[in-house]
């Protein structure tokens, strides 16, 4: 008896030491609830300033956001307006068409025309393709068409390569680019025309940019200056002339010939089912397979088939392309 109740003391003694680790262990598991806790509050309160602060800083973003926005929707106002009347372009007497697509709300492009200039009562057209897009491109066309009001308007300059010699000196000096300490090494690449209706020329100057043109069902091409307007000019050591060198050329044009000034942005866009250029020779093959319709219908084409080389869709797969750059071409049916 006496051996049965010290055994059931014993197994009494043993529980009792196991619930009193079982408690402690609880009471442990317990204050670690209770840090864990405490330390998830204060985590969530940080969490909860840092979205606080994260939507007040995103509300200071989209207001900036708006800020911008709405002033460079009003620059676009103003580039819009400092723009040529297309109407100057009409009193050419020749049919025409702008396709002028800017990437972004400004352009880095432009054109510029001016009709019955001098006694001689020639018409001038420039197409533009400033450095950059955008704002940067924006503020240099301000200066571009200036700069080309004063040369031409003003000064009577209408020889197109002495008019490309003029605005890149005067982009040169007003950009101090020939400061050895300044930086600022924008300018611009563009195509001129000068129409004489009386003698049936076309004289024709390009910094970069060239000119095509169709004459008897054939496409011609002269080639611009290797010179853009503005920048530093990369001279070898022992170069006899140091100037840069623009060369106008006359056309004889005929009733019913074709001009194209334009800008790089069509030719460099990205699209179709690979993803590369649109280049220079399939523009070439569009012109030609567009030249015989009515101005505003090639305009039209032109449009249509850049946007579908932007969005490339087959039964297999569907690309969207981002446009790249400004885009511009100016066409004249004389």
């Amino acid at each position: 008896m006496k051996q049965r109740e010290d055994e059931l003391e014993k197994q009494v003694g043993d529980r009792t030491m196991e619930v009193r680790f079982q408690n402690e262990a609880l009471e442990q598991q317990k204050k670690e609830i209770l840090q864990q806790s405490e330390y998830l509050k204060a985590a969530n309160n940080e969490i909860m300033e840092t979205v606080e602060q994260l939507s007040v800083a995103s509300e200071i973003i989209k207001k900036k956001n708006k800020d911008i926005t709405d002033s460079i929707n009003y620059a676009s106002k103003i580039q819009e307006a400092m723009l040529t009347d297309r109407e100057q372009l009409s009193k050419i007497g020749a049919e025409s068409f702008v396709f002028f697509r800017p990437r972004d709300i400004v352009s880095g492009d432009f054109y510029w025309f001016s009709a019955n200039v001098t006694d001689r009562n020639l018409d001038i057209v420039v197409a533009i393709d400033c450095t950059g897009h955008g704002v940067p491109g924006a503020f240099m066309t301000v200066i571009g068409n200036n700069l080309l009001e004063d040369i031409v308007t003003r000064q009577q300059i209408v020889e197109p390569a002495e008019i490309l010699f003029e605005l890149d000196k005067r982009i040169r000096a007003t950009l101090q680019q020939k400061k050895s300490n300044v930086r600022v090494n924008d300018g611009m690449d563009l195509a001129i025309l000068v129409v004489d209706k009386a003698n049936s020329t076309i004289d024709y100057a390009g910094a970069k940019n060239p000119l095509y043109y169709v004459h008897d069902n054939k496409l011609e091409i002269i080639k611009g200056s290797k010179y853009a307007i503005g920048g530093h000019l990369l001279r070898r050591k022992n170069a006899a002339n140091k100037e840069k060198r623009f060369n106008s050329h006359r056309i004889k044009y005929s009733k019913g010939d074709l001009f194209y000034i334009f800008t790089d942005g069509y030719i460099d866009q990205f699209g179709g089912k690979d993803g590369r250029k649109f280049l220079a020779k399939n523009y070439r093959a569009l012109l030609m397979q567009i030249y015989t319709e009515p101005l505003e219908k090639q305009k039209s084409i032109l449009d249509k088939t850049i946007d579908d080389w932007m969005l490339f869709e087959d039964k297999f797969t569907s690309q969207e392309y981002e446009q790249l750059d400004d885009m511009l071409i100016i066409g004249l049916k004389m």
